[in-house]
This record gives structure tokens, C-alpha cells and sequence, in this order.
């Protein structure tokens, strides 16, 4: 779909381009999804796609992360009454799987949905490098590159509309979107001055786990007057991310020698609280007047080390080490 419209390009990749620029905005209803676009575009099945909107000239009720432009997609609503949904199974080799399901479930003024979706995915990779520096010395170098990704998540996202009457609705949902991600890479490396002379193996192994979670809220009212509607947001965002990568090097040639072995450890948090109220009124002339109130108040900190094995402690490696704590509020 968004390959067809005007002025939008979708790369191979996922990755999607507003007239050249990638740096677009994406909402889904006109609020920020907890979902990345790539996920946007796979969990999100056309069939339930309304219209999608281009604002090529963003109002200042709309955040300034967007300099290209917004994409927003605006999501049927499903009239009929009762249960309905689908579910989407994608599989692949070697071990990408692909899970989505979708439900929805209307009866009188109650409108409940919820989309659950799983990832589960292996690559293995080889590479290899020759490469001889000539001068008054010939000096090889030849590396081989063994690679080992593993990625898993998991993500839930669920709520309710409650129509208090034709003109009045609120919205109650909360997302959280979990993933795990695991590395090995091996690497020999042989190289010297005048031939290989030296031998090295080294192996590395990281692992991140990720938790974003997202509590939303809306009250939307609309007048007589068509496009005229009067919103109040209300959304916490807070997430967190643990990632440690261990490296041991052992030179294998001439003499099998142990190094100390690295590792480095990354934790890192994040609270995102935003408050936003907005009334929109167009006017006859084609024009429309936006106006609004907006607060946040967002806290971020990390704490990242690194650190190198000596005999049995753990000690810091060559001073890097960084704690980061951030907080702001804009009104």
C-alpha cells in the first residue's frame, strides 16, 4: 500500500522514504505506536488499513522528529458486532519464523482488540579475507569469520474502546514488545612480517534483552461539524535494555598463549510520561486552526563498563567506564 502512494518509497530493506528522506514520522491513528515502522509494516495486515494520510507540513501538535514529513495510518473500525480476526504465519529456512494473530471483539458500547505476535530466527555467516601488503616485505594477513545470530521476541499489544455515545469515546490500551537477541563470532587470524609468523583465535559472544512497554489512553470528542474534534492523550512509555559481550583470545601460534580474557556490560532504562490535549477546527475556507496543550517528563540512564579478567577478579579495562543520568521536562 505504501508503495503506491505518491511521493513514498519503500526499500527492499524495510526501510521507507518520504520524497527522498527517511527521517519520517510514523503514527497509527493519529498517536505514536510502541511498534517500529518494520514492524508497522508486518504486523499491521492491509485489510484492516482504512486510509493512510501524508502531512508533508506537520502542525506543532505533532512532534519535530519527522523533518520530512508523517505518515499516518488510520485503522478501520469494525462496525459489525461480535468476534472476528486473522492470523498470519510466515516460515523460513534456516529457523525464521514469523507469528501474528489479530482479534476483535464488538458488542453494544464495548470494542475490545488485541494483536499477539512471535519471532523466532538463526543466521549463519562465513566470511573470509586474503590480503598481502607488498613493499620492501611481503606481509599476509588471512582471516576466516565463523558468525551465529539468534533472535526471538515477543509482543502483545491489547485494549478496549468504550463508546460513552455517538460523540464520545475512550480508549484504554497497553503494548510491550520483548526481545532477546544472542551473537557468536569466531575469528582466526593469521598474519606476520615475512610470512605468517602468528596465529590468534578469538571468540566473541553477546546477548541483549530488551523490554519496551507502552500504557496509552484517549478521550475523543466530535461535534456536528464535520473534522472538528476535541482529544485529550495520555501515554507512559518506560523500557529497558541489558547487554553483555565476553571476548576470549588465545594466541595459537607459535606458542599456544592465553590472554586475559574482555568483557562489557551495558544496562540501560528509560520513562517517557506525555500528557497532550488538542482541538481541531476546520473552517469553510478549505483552512483548519489547531490548538493544544502538551507536557513531558522523561528520565533515561545507562551505566556501560567495561572490564578485563585478571587471575580470578574482574577488573576495569583501561578506565572506560560511564554512568549517564538524564532527565527533562518540556511544557
Amino acid at each position: 500500500i505504501l508503495n503506491g502512494i505518491p511521493s513514498v518509497a519503500v526499500e527492499p530493506g524495510g526501510a521507507v522514504r518520504l520524497r527522498g528522506n527517511s527521517n519520517v514520522t510514523v503514527l497509527i491513528n493519529g498517536r505514536r505506536p510502541g511498534l517500529t515502522l518494520s514492524n508497522v509494516m508486518t504486523q499491521i495486515p492491509a485489510a484492516s488499513i482504512a486510509k493512510i494520510e501524508i502531512i508533508t507540513s506537520p502542525s506543532a501538535r505533532y512532534d519535530a522528529a519527522g523533518s520530512a514529513g508523517i505518515i499516518n495510518i488510520v485503522l478501520k473500525k469494525n462496525i459489525t458486532e461480535g468476534l472476528s480476526g486473522q492470523a498470519r504465519l510466515v516460515l523460513g529456512v534456516p529457523n525464521d519464523y514469523n507469528l501474528n494473530a489479530n482479534l476483535n471483539y464488538k458488542t453494544g458500547k464495548l470494542n475490545l482488540f488485541a494483536t499477539l505476535g512471535g519471532r523466532y530466527s538463526d543466521y549463519v555467516g562465513l566470511y573470509t579475507t586474503k590480503q598481502t601488503t607488498t613493499g620492501i616485505t611481503a606481509a599476509p594477513l588471512s582471516k576466516v569469520q565463523h558468525e551465529n545470530r539468534h533472535d526471538d521476541g515477543r509482543l502483545v499489544y491489547f485494549g478496549g474502546d468504550y463508546f460513552i455515545n455517538p460523540r464520545n469515546t475512550f480508549t484504554l490500551a497497553f503494548f510491550r514488545n520483548a526481545t532477546k537477541d544472542i551473537d557468536g563470532t569466531t575469528l582466526d587470524y593469521d598474519f606476520g612480517s615475512t610470512g605468517i609468523d602468528s596465529s590468534i583465535t578469538r571468540n566473541g559472544r553477546s546477548k541483549e534483552v530488551r523490554s519496551y512497554n507502552q500504557l496509552e489512553s484517549n478521550y475523543t470528542r466530535t461535534f456536528d461539524k464535520e473534522g472538528k474534534k476535541f482529544t485529550i492523550d495520555l501515554q507512559y512509555d518506560f523500557w529497558n535494555s541489558d547487554k553483555t559481550w565476553n571476548l576470549l583470545t588465545q594466541k595459537t601460534f607459535p606458542v599456544v598463549t592465553d590472554l586475559h580474557p574482555i568483557r562489557t556490560i551495558a544496562i540501560g532504562a528509560s520513562k517517557d510520561l506525555v500528557i497532550q490535549s488538542d482541538i481541531v477546527n476546520p473552517f469553510k475556507n478549505k483552512s483548519i486552526l489547531e490548538s493544544g496543550l502538551k507536557g513531558e517528563n522523561r528520565s533515561v540512564s545507562s551505566d556501560f563498563r567495561a572490564e578485563q579478567g585478571l587471575d580470578k577478579d574482574w577488573v576495569t579495562f583501561d578506565n572506560i567506564d560511564n554512568k549517564l543520568s538524564y532527565s527533562e521536562s518540556i511544557w
